[in-house]
């Protein structure tokens, strides 16, 4: 064997590299021939027998990527095979040939479908990746090939050993990775096995690192191996891949959009929303007309921009009618029997439907009928259709009928939901295991749905069984661990109003309380504030819900703790961050003042209505997660883990703790103290009736000036919401609690912590009356947001005495009307605390009040506040700078004050709730997102706050009441208020806009 050999050698590889430059088949056809033909002629155990099996494998695994023909297959294994039979494991070529092999023998198997080449794939790789030395040539490439192997075989099995082995595998293959190429298949195969694994777990950090690794296989170039090369945003990358010479790299983008699409799916993040829709629109322009995907990719690209319409209508109008022209485009495309005409019919006039409520164009209305019809009278497709088809045909009929104005039509809704749900694929399938998010999506939705329907059926027959029905799909639904929690929590809304219609109250609670578990997951500490926000405006009144069902189901400690789960989901957030970070300071002073730092800009950014850099936000998540890393942090910036009940009745020492809850389900004060929970019905309370009163008592505490006929008329409405406040809240629980007078002489004021609920954090409870009594003439009140709150202000200890007081006074805003009495307060202050430093008018900046309130054990705020009963986070405090620095709730909550005491604010409306819509009824109240929170989460352990506009006269009058009895006497903040507000109303009794706008919060 001599020249002749290399001759034929040369021919082979020539032969070869035709094919590769032209693609021609017959090129790599000639090339096996002449392969074979020196296989015949080489001696055995030659060199060059080695050399041709190793070429005669690449050469069929090429053909077999042209023809997908099982022969092919067959033979590059058998040619692998022989080549690893005849190699020592210690050759440096022998991991790099095996890898080779383990991928023929996946590749026989996507044909065959036979688990044993999947079992000869992994006995080999597995014993060889633990035997062979890491520093090996290759050993990057059967690490991630063994990965794909159990991969392949946990989606033909179902074993999840194989699947946790895969993740495993491949995390190693992505560290070892030597070239781009290697990195590039380690990040695909990663990507797409964490995403299987959320299918499964539901676990997101899955998602959250699968999304890495998918944008990571992007990035990897083999021209490029930069490491200090600037990360491009998605819009650079797609529009590089977009100019590079291989179309745009659609099939594994389409797997980062996938990714996206899930992570957005469970979390509801617009920046999710968005990268998906970027990535979803490449995806479809770098497919071919022709491609196999190209209907399933469209369809998603659809649902994207139907999302974000939804989301962001006024930002982006253009999404619907984007939305629209693609459809068109594609139905125009295909054929009449094609199987995904039905779901993009199913998008069309899903999209025609919203812009005709937007834009009320009948001529969208009459399209979106023609659609429906024709979408209507196609029947379900084969098993193989992709899951988003099913999600639209789910709804074709309602929305027929909606069309149509055919409300009658029931029965058919009933009967092509029950067609879809019974037609949605399982998820088992090995095409369908990157669909079960998808899938889990789509029977959350149409179970929903189906319960509805057979809801509205029982209105109509009053036959039981529907709904029972009813009731157990929405379980089922509830119960599916991969779908987005917002869907879940919608299904559990629709099968509790069923099964109260029963009275099984236990069904309705538990449903209710899995709901109240995925709060948490609907508000991630790295979301923006408004996303948080808008998912808690969606859940507004679950928690409530929950606790009502939980009393009527006779679980009244359960009811406690559901109701710390869902309410203060944002402040318990905050909460642990002033908890936790005296800790951190303590560990790693450096790592806490980045966090500071970055969590400072984060506000900052939210207030200017702009979001965070892409590097400040890598950064702000990046130090998070680091965090949570070190021991006993791991629950940083998140709710703290549900407190027990005996640790919360534990607050009811000093006094009972009454948590007053207004559900449709029942309203009810649950009275916490040291010997357990008892309940007090409260018949006639209702949501909608505490929205009217509460409403006029708005309104009415806005009357601070004008004619004094509308002043009267306002004192007198004011008058009426006490006495019905009175009568059905606070009157009841006093009585039940046997406090039904003043304490007898020499006796101490018993103390009682109202915790209220929903619209009821806007009302007085702790001076409601009816013109002979009032709760102010019983007990000594005291507000918390939640328990926990309360809990948490009690564990910081007493500021020193005698304090030092930080007065802020702004007599003269730029913007605001003129506050004569804050001059007068300021004065005041001065002769009752003897350690008083003043910042008033022009020295009352923003940056010299935050420097000065670390040393300050007391601050008194002497000033105009800004925002509407709707704002959350920004509502704030003007002081000289306000227009361009103001000192928001969200700027409050990064402080953590050590040793603060006491903050009077001495403000209009600075106790009331932001995120409540006094219109419509909708509110994050539960949230008690409010300036007087704000303090206690700095680090106040007293806040003394308004609920309404007070006059001016009027504070200055209530501070001195107050600070005579605080300082002079050293008494307890919250009794000082209480005499206060006795001694005021007493002065003016027929005024209650004046005496009883004053609450305490706190211990």
């Amino acid at each position: 064997m001599g020249e002749a050999t290399d001759a034929l050698w040369d021919r082979i590889r020539s032969q070869g590299e035709a094919h590769r430059q032209t693609g021609d088949i017959s090129s790599l056809n000639t090339a096996i021939a002449l392969c074979r033909q020196l296989l015949a002629e080489a001696g055995e155990g030659s060199s060059w027998e080695l050399r041709g099996l190793f070429e005669l494998g690449s050469l069929y695994a090429g053909r077999f990527a042209l023809t997908n023909d099982a022969a092919d297959a067959q033979e590059a294994v058998s040619a692998r095979r022989q080549l690893i039979a005849r190699l020592d494991n210690d050759s440096s070529d022998y991991a790099l040939c095996l890898a080779d092999l383990i991928l023929s023998l996946v590749d026989l198997f996507s044909l065959t479908a036979r688990q044993a080449e999947l079992d000869e794939a992994l006995s080999l790789g597995r014993t060889a990746v633990s035997e062979l030395d890491p520093e090996c040539v290759g050993y990057d490439w059967l690490l991630g090939h063994v990965g794909n192997a159990c991969l392949s075989r946990f989606a033909c099995a179902g074993d999840t050993v194989d699947l946790e082995d895969a993740v495993a595998l491949l995390r190693k293959a992505l560290d070892a990775a030597e070239d781009e190429l290697a990195r590039e298949l380690a990040c695909g195969l990663l990507g797409e096995a964490l995403v299987t694994r959320f299918e499964i777990d539901g676990h997101g950090e899955d998602l959250t690192d699968a999304v890495t690794a998918y944008r990571q296989a992007l990035e990897a170039s083999p021209d490029d191996g930069s490491e200090d090369a600037s990360r491009p945003g998605l819009e650079e990358l797609f529009t590089a891949l977009a100019d590079s010479t291989d179309a745009g790299r659609g099939d594994e983008v389409h797997r980062l959009a996938t990714a996206l699409l899930a992570r957005y799916g469970r979390s509801g993040s617009r920046a999710d929303l968005d990268d998906a829709v970027t990535a979803a629109r490449h995806v479809l322009g770098a497919t071919p007309p022709d491609h196999p995907e190209r209907a399933a990719r469209a369809e998603r690209c659809f649902h994207l921009l139907l999302a974000r319409a939804d989301r962001q209508d006024w930002v982006r109008p253009s999404d619907l009618g984007d939305v629209i022209t693609l459809v068109r485009h594609e139905l125009a495309c295909m054929t009449a029997g094609d199987p995904a005409r039905a779901g993009f019919l199913a998008v069309l006039r899903t999209s025609l439907l919203r812009r005709h409520e937007r834009d009320h164009d009948p001529a969208d209305l009459d399209e979106a009928i023609g659609v429906s019809c024709e979408a209507v009278e196609l029947s379900p497709t084969p098993e193989d259709v992709d899951p988003m088809f099913f999600g639209g045909i789910a709804v074709m009929a309602t929305d027929l009928a909606a069309c149509l104005d055919e409300a009658t039509d029931l029965d058919r809704t009933v009967r092509e939901l029950r067609r879809a749900l019974a037609s949605l694929p399982s998820g088992t399938g090995r095409k369908q295991r990157q669909d079960w998010s998808a899938a889990a999506g789509n029977q959350v939705r149409v179970a929903s749905s189906l319960a509805a329907a057979l809801g509205e059926c029982y209105l109509r027959t009053g036959d039981p069984e529907d709904r029972r029905q009813a009731v157990a799909l929405a379980r089922r639904a509830v119960h599916t661990e991969s779908a987005a929690p917002a869907q879940r929590v919608a299904a559990a809304r629709r099968g509790t109003r069923w099964a109260a219609t029963a009275g099984q109250w236990d069904v309705v609670a538990d449903l209710l309380a899995t709901s109240v578990s995925l709060m948490p997951r609907l508000t991630p500490y790295t979301w923006d504030r408004e996303s948080q926000e808008n998912n808690l405006l969606y859940t507004s009144g679950v928690p409530r819900d929950a606790v009502a069902a939980a009393v009527r189901a006779g679980r009244q400690g359960e009811a406690v703790l559901l109701a710390e789960q869902g309410r203060g989901v944002l402040i318990g957030q905050d909460l642990s961050i002033g908890r936790d970070l005296s800790v951190l300071r303590e560990r790693n002073p450096g790592l806490a003042a980045q966090w500071t730092r970055l969590h400072l800009q984060r506000v900052r950014a939210e207030r200017a209505l702009q979001s965070l850099s892409s590097d400040v936000y890598a950064e702000f998540t990046e130090t998070l997660d680091t965090i949570r890393a070190l021991p006993g942090l791991g629950h940083f910036a998140s709710p703290s883990e549900p407190s027990a009940l005996p640790e919360l009745l534990a607050e009811s020492e000093a006094g009972p703790v009454v948590l007053v809850n207004v559900s449709d389900y029942g309203s009810h004060a649950l009275i916490l103290t040291p010997g357990g929970v008892r309940t007090v019905e409260l018949p006639g309370v209702t949501p909608e009736i505490v929205h009217e009163q509460a409403g006029m008592l708005m309104a009415a505490g806005t009357k601070t000036g004008g004619d004094p006929d509308t002043h009267l008329l306002a004192q007198r409405i004011s008058a009426s919401v006490l006495a019905w406040l009175w009568d059905r809240v606070t009157g009841p629980v006093l009585d039940s609690l046997g406090f039904t007078g003043p304490p007898a002489p020499g006796h101490p004021w018993p103390r009682i912590w109202w915790v209220p609920t929903g619209m009821l954090a806007l009302m007085p409870l702790h001076a409601a009356g009816d013109g002979r009594e009032n709760a102010l003439d019983r007990v000594v009140s005291g507000y918390a947001p939640t328990i926990n709150a309360l809990r948490h202000a009690r564990r910081r200890p007493p500021g020193p005495r005698p304090p030092h007081l930080l007065a802020v006074t702004m007599p003269q805003t730029p913007g605001a009307s003129p506050l004569p009495g804050a001059a007068v307060e300021s004065r005041m202050l001065a002769t009752h605390v003897r350690r008083t430093e003043v910042l008033s008018g022009k020295k009352a900046t923003y940056e010299r009040v935050r420097a000065r309130l670390p040393e300050s054990t007391w601050v008194h705020f002497a000033c105009h506040t800004e925002g509407t009963s709707a704002d959350t986070f920004e509502k704030s405090l003007l002081l000289h700078d306000h227009e361009t620095h103001p000192l928001t709730v969200a700027d409050l909550a990064t402080l953590n004050l050590d040793g603060a005491e006491l903050a009077y604010l001495s403000a209009c409306t600075t106790g009331s709730p932001g995120g409540t819509f006094i219109t419509t009824g909708e509110s994050l109240a539960d949230e008690s997102i409010q300036l007087a929170s704000a303090f206690l989460i700095a680090g106040y352990r007293h806040v003394i706050a308004t609920l309404w506009p007070v006059k001016d006269s009027v504070a200055t009058r209530f501070a001195e009441c107050f600070y005579t009895e605080a300082v002079s006497d050293g008494t307890d903040p919250a009794f000082a208020l209480h005499q206060a507000a006795r001694r005021i109303r007493n002065s003016y009794p027929s005024f209650p806009n004046v005496w009883a706008s004053h609450i305490h919060t706190g211990p």
